[in-house]
């Protein structure tokens, strides 16, 4: 028998027959049954890592039936009931969809439509696998306290209590939480009253919620110091939650907030809608959890003291932002699975196995993949991208109207678009769902015969796949050109909707470079010929060029050398005039594509020679940077930093020791020992186990240790944890081999695990694009570099 049902009603099956379940085919819930709102009371005991709780649903019967089915996961079900003013009907039997991760509660008789009450009794455990109700443990004095919590994004919820577990069903919530008496207990919604149940705990009743879906409620118990302030208009409470003893370290996050608040109430025209907002650190959360009124962060997102450097107050400041917007989107309008950093999703988004931001889901295996990287970072740069096309002003009356129509509504990826229609005469339905509903990006391929006359094709753009992706695939493309005398503004401006088209350019004479993609809003790629780049050379020294300009050609172009359509000796001789370049976007862009060179020569001996380029390219930006921040300078310069000494100390700079007065933290000591060749230095113990994957010398030992002790470390992590994903791509990406892919390969075939696949095949795709890359060019990259820095000759 399986734990997972009362045993008096149980019948547990892997998927409901067929015959009898008509729904037992499709994943998401049938709309037979609707909830209205959810009356919910539990009461944890995290002395014995259990919790119990009883709901009384009222629910809407839309048609005619004997069966209620509803999401539940790992929770026993004690008793069922359905009662509307006439009758009351016991369940007749419970039966388990295993693989759907529901329930079907079958009654005696038929319930007729009509509203009524379904009550349910059930228990669980509090379990340590960073989902649903969890425990973890708050450290403050060096003493330990449990601390129990929930995290239900995306499909999380129905491991704490049975419920219609899709945001497209909205109800109201009211909470009622029995708990210890020393402990806080926080929830969504503001405390209503409070009142002694035993000796040892107390009850407390929380406001009923705003219609919400049940993955954006949240219960956290435990012990903690709070700060609190309130917003500018005196209409929002802010708490910050920390371990004991810790409060100060949240008053940075507490100012932000506050601060946030007040710019996204007059950006979207429209209130934070609840009394109170709580931020609350949590010691191994997962990530930052937006769930509405009460926000889970790790320590680390929003917890600052006097050792944070600046580059981490504004990676605080930038992951409140983030989840405080969702305060409004997410929250007041849920997007029913409208997912939500450019260059990074422009990167995974090249990849064969890259997800549509919109697709239809079923399974939650499905749900969690789409909550991915890709959809969500690329989400944001269409919205970019649409941002520029339709105009700052016209975007944000856009927003405005959405949240106005769908307020505490679920609302669909079309709604937005034809509400941006609205706001002006612009068809964005059709553009939108080109981005949205396919895969991939396209690369479009320019040519001119003429300075004046361009000629564009666009195709999906594989790095695997050098040209003549045969797809059908076609995009309707915003273009905005821009020249060599007016670079700030757009020469010419185009929708392109074909394979291929011919766009005029205006006041464009002989000599003068034309350059696609003004500002770097458009989410595609652009293979300029050889002519065209060394055109850019003497705008890119100057730079006349504007920095996004200049980072997006810089980004095509390595782009480009990776799918083969370029060489890497093209790539390195333009790469050395942005030496002097004085932005901190592109030298961010830089830095990182310099680890990505370093790793790909790794096994080769034209390293010392790489260096060689590498530190004559930082030497400007070191002598510029140094070591230590001045007072006024720019946070996105400080940035840099600590990136630009790494890879310093990775190329073997002189000069950069005799320099340093300081020893640097330990993570860029950790990111600095990359280079090393000792491999003794990395078996010490003082390198912790998952910081080795990250070091070149240390990537044969971590994938040795990971091999043999798979299922072990799958025991302890998790299948779907933020630790498990990242040891797996650090280890995997480290190693630009297509052997060692394959033998990756093989390693995984036969452990096809849905939490970190995606993982998996992205690390293997992005090891072969590396592997081919080096197979194809090393010859000429060996005579770049041997011309350039003979080791004999040079010696920066």
């Amino acid at each position: 028998m399986s734990p997972l049902n009362g045993l008096r009603y149980e019948k547990t099956v892997s998927i409901c027959d067929r015959n009898k379940w008509p729904n037992n085919t499709i994943y998401r819930l049938p709309k037979t049954v609707t909830p209205i709102k959810y009356k919910l009371r539990f009461r944890s005991d995290p002395n014995r890592y259990k919790f119990y709780g009883s709901e009384t649903i009222l629910v809407m019967i839309n048609n005619r039936t004997d069966i209620i089915e509803l999401n539940s996961v790992d929770l026993y079900i004690d008793s069922a009931s359905f009662k509307t003013r006439r009758l009351r009907v016991e369940v007749k039997n419970i039966y388990t969809c295993l693989e759907k991760e529901t329930i079907i509660l079958q009654f005696y008789k038929q319930l007729d439509k009509g509203s009524g009450n379904l009550t349910i009794n059930f228990n669980g455990n509090i379990n340590n696998m960073v989902t649903g109700f969890y425990r973890t443990n708050s450290v403050s004095d060096d003493q330990q306290e449990m601390i129990a919590v929930t995290d239900f994004g995306p499909t999380g919820s129905r491991r704490a209590f049975p419920n219609w577990d899709d945001p497209s069903f909205k109800a109201q919530l009211e909470l009622t939480v029995i708990s210890p008496k020393n402990h806080f207990t926080l929830t969504n919604m503001n405390e209503l009253r409070r009142r002694s149940h035993s000796s040892q705990m107390d009850e407390i009743r929380f406001a009923t919620s705003p219609p919400m879906a049940t993955g954006m409620m949240a219960v956290v118990v435990g012990k903690f110091d709070y700060i609190e302030q309130l917003t500018e208009d005196n209409e929002v409470s802010v708490r910050v939650f920390t371990p004991e003893g810790r409060q100060e370290e949240g008053m940075f996050a507490l100012e932000v907030t506050a601060k946030m608040l007040m710019f996204y109430k007059y950006y979207f025209n429209t209130s934070y809608p609840l009394l109170k907002l709580d931020l609350i650190s949590i010691s191994d959360f997962p990530s930052s959890m937006e769930t509405w009124g009460l926000i889970t962060f790790t320590e680390s997102q929003i917890l600052v003291n006097n050792n944070t450097s600046e580059e981490e107050r504004r990676g605080v400041a930038i992951v409140i932002a983030h989840a405080l917007a969702h305060q409004w989107f997410g929250n007041l309008v849920w997007q029913t699975y409208f997912a939500k950093d450019i260059q990074n999703a422009i990167e995974l988004d090249s990849m064969r196995n890259s997800l549509p931001v919109e697709t239809r889901l079923e399974s939650s295996s499905e749900i969690e993949k789409q909550f991915s990287a890709v959809s969500y970072q690329k989400s944001a740069a269409i919205m970019r991208m649409f941002n520029g096309f339709v105009g700052k002003e016209s975007f944000r009356n856009g927003i405005r109207l959405f949240l106005t129509k769908y307020s505490f509504k679920s609302a669909f990826a079309s709604d937005l678009w034809k509400t941006f229609s609205e706001i002006k005469d612009i068809k964005l339905k059709e553009m939108a769902e080109s981005w949205a509903k396919q895969k991939g990006f396209p690369v479009k391929e320019r040519q001119s015969d003429n300075q004046r006359i361009l000629t564009l094709t666009q195709e999906r753009f594989i790095p695997l796949e050098k040209s003549g992706n045969k797809s059908n695939q076609i995009w309707q493309i915003p273009i905005k050109i821009t020249n060599m005398f007016s670079p700030y503004v757009p020469s010419a401006e185009t929708v392109m909707t074909t394979k291929q088209m011919n766009i005029t350019v205006k006041e464009v004479y002989e000599g003068e470079w034309v350059k696609l993609n003004l500002n770097y809003e458009g989410f595609y790629r652009v293979n300029y010929p050889i002519e065209m780049l060394n055109k850019f050379i003497p705008s890119v020294e100057g730079r006349s060029m504007p920095a996004m300009d200049r980072l997006n050609v810089l980004s095509d172009l390595f782009a480009m050398i990776q799918s083969g359509r370029m060489s890497t000796q093209t790539g390195l001789n333009f790469l050395i005039h942005y030496k002097n370049d004085d932005n901190s976007a592109v030298w961010d862009y830089i830095l990182k594509l310099l680890s990505k060179l370093d790793l790909l020569l790794s096994d080769t001996n034209l390293k010392e020679q790489f260096w060689m380029f590498g530190r004559e390219l930082l030497s400007g930006l070191n002598s510029k940077l140094g070591w230590d921040p001045k007072d006024t300078e720019d946070l996105r310069v400080t940035k840099i930093r600590p990136q630009m000494l790494t890879l310093l100390a990775k190329f073997k700079d002189k000069k950069l020791y005799k320099n340093a007065e300081s020893p640097v933290k330990r993570d860029h000591i950790i990111m600095a020992l990359t280079a090393t060749d000792q491999k003794e230095r990395v078996l010490k113990e003082t390198i912790r186990f998952i910081d080795s994957s990250k070091i070149i010398s240390g990537r044969d030992k971590t994938w040795k240790f990971f091999e043999k002790n798979f299922e072990e470390l799958l025991r302890m992590f998790g299948s779907s944890t933020v630790e498990m994903n990242l040891l797996i791509k650090n280890f995997m990406e480290m190693f630009p081999s297509e052997d060692k892919a394959n033998e990756f390969e093989t390693f995984f075939t036969n452990r096809r695990i849905p939490g970190f696949q995606e993982t998996v095949e992205i690390s293997l795709e992005r090891m072969k694009i590396n592997a081919k890359w080096l197979n194809r060019d090393i010859i000429q990259i060996r005579e770049f570099l041997t011309k350039h820095y003979d080791q004999n000759t040079k010696d920066l």
